[in-house]
């Protein structure tokens, strides 16, 4: 049975997810209301994925008291593979009809590139560090369920010092240094779902909690004003407190993530109820909003520039993409696609 927290956490990164593919604006700087307005959305849902991540972990890594990891393997590749590969070819047929891309052009070994580089749904470049997560939830699950917390805690503070603290102090300071200084095997993504895993299953005391929390929004803080303040100075969008696997982004996800996990959710039963009648569409919201977003654009020759523009379409996308998910679900040849 799918935790509470789990379920409200999963829609709101879905709809987090919509609101970042609709603030694109954010990605064309400039020094006025609308770019500085993207700024703060962009970095106040930016932990979305990172989320998706933790909550990935947190739903796999016991995987072996459920069933083999052969029908893991299946599952991963029914639910996320085949659909991830379905909606690629779909993108690419998108962009031919939009000239985008010139079908004269297109070889197998063009087509097979563009889809493991995300490059003809550039949305998607968040299934390869999926993939490989999946790739290495199996060993990780080995390790004995007495020994994972002692564990866990060593691999995301290791990884977390060694992968986002340290690189990011070394650059402030202008040292360079040799990358094999990273701690390889934790390398990107894969402390998420050690930090979802950790959260959920092993208890946190409040005071460290609490301490969190602050760190979350100090990182959040740093993220929109830094990001402002070096992006006027540059006049272009400035990275140096971006990035998913920053220490910024790791504080702010896991305070999030703790919180609703510590939350009581006695007392907001009917969010419970909602967010659950929701729940089962969001994978298929997730792998759609690309192309409702190109379709409104087209049919409804909106921008989606201006504060309102974006807060309003973010919704209808939402909705639209539910409702074409539920929809899709009803039909034998079509529910494959949005498991």
């Amino acid at each position: 049975m799918r935790k509470n927290y789990i379920t409200v956490l999963n829609v709101i990164c879905c709809f987090a997810v919509v609101i970042l593919h609709v603030n694109g604006i954010f990605w064309t700087f400039s020094k006025d209301f609308t770019w500085i307005s993207a700024n703060v959305i962009e970095n106040i849902f930016y932990p979305a994925v990172p989320i998706f991540f933790m909550i990935t972990g947190c739903n796999l890594l016991d995987y072996r008291d459920k069933y083999s990891t052969k029908e893991y393997a299946i599952k991963r590749i029914k639910k996320v593979f085949l659909p991830f590969l379905a909606w690629s070819l779909i993108g690419l047929v998108s962009r031919v009809i939009y000239m985008e891309y010139p079908l004269s052009e297109q070889t197998l070994t063009s087509i097979i590139s563009q889809i493991l580089c995300s490059n003809i749904v550039e949305v998607f470049w968040f299934f390869s560090p999926l993939f490989v997560i999946y790739i290495c939830i199996p060993a990780l699950s080995m390790i004995d369920k007495k020994d994972r917390q002692s564990i866990f805690k060593y691999l995301i503070v290791a990884a977390f010092v060694m992968n986002a603290v340290f690189p990011f102090i070394m650059n402030q300071l202008h040292i360079s240094y040799d990358s094999r200084f990273r701690m390889s095997m934790m390398m990107d993504y894969l402390i998420f779902p050690l930090i979802g895993y950790y959260i959920d299953r092993y208890n946190i005391e409040k005071k460290y909690r609490n301490w969190l929390y602050i760190a979350g929004a100090v990182s959040v803080g740093i993220m929109i004003i830094g990001s402002q303040i070096l992006s006027f100075r540059d006049g272009a969008v400035n990275g140096t407190f971006k990035g998913y696997t920053s220490m910024f982004c790791i504080l702010y996800s896991s305070a999030i993530y703790t919180f609703f996990k510590n939350k009581k959710w006695e007392n907001t039963s009917k969010v419970v109820q909602i967010c659950s009648q929701v729940a089962s569409l969001t994978f298929g919201v997730y792998l759609t909003p690309w192309f409702i977003i190109r379709v409104v654009k087209a049919i409804f020759h909106i921008g989606m520039v201006s504060l309102p523009s974006r807060v309003v379409s973010s919704f209808v996308v939402f909705v639209i993409a539910l409702i074409v998910v539920k929809i899709m679900k009803q039909i034998p040849g079509l529910k494959h696609l949005v498991p």
